[in-house]
């Protein structure tokens, strides 16, 4: 996954397999995942497919995750949402 990303309030984030395995990208915390509910829309994604979050409107800083690799910071990030 990627690590901290800054993007501007109204846009939305793209998550890309590139890899050989499934992952589950959701929002922290862990078990829960109601941070940033708007990363919930990109799920469960297969290798090759893409997905985008809702769009990312509040202004705000929070994580996320591959929800089938909890733990594991190669697969987890966190996103800062800021004023244009």
């Amino acid at each position: 996954m990627l690590g901290d990303l800054h993007l501007y309030q109204g846009t939305q984030l793209i998550f890309i397999n590139n890899d050989d395995q499934t992952h589950d990208v959701l929002s922290d915390p862990l078990h829960i995942h109601t941070d940033c509910p708007e990363i919930n829309a990109v799920g469960f994604l297969v290798p090759g497919q893409a997905r985008g979050t809702a769009s990312l409107d509040r202004v705000t800083t929070c994580g996320f995750h591959d929800h089938t690799r909890e733990g594991d910071p190669a697969f987890a990030g966190k996103v800062t949402v800021e004023r244009r």
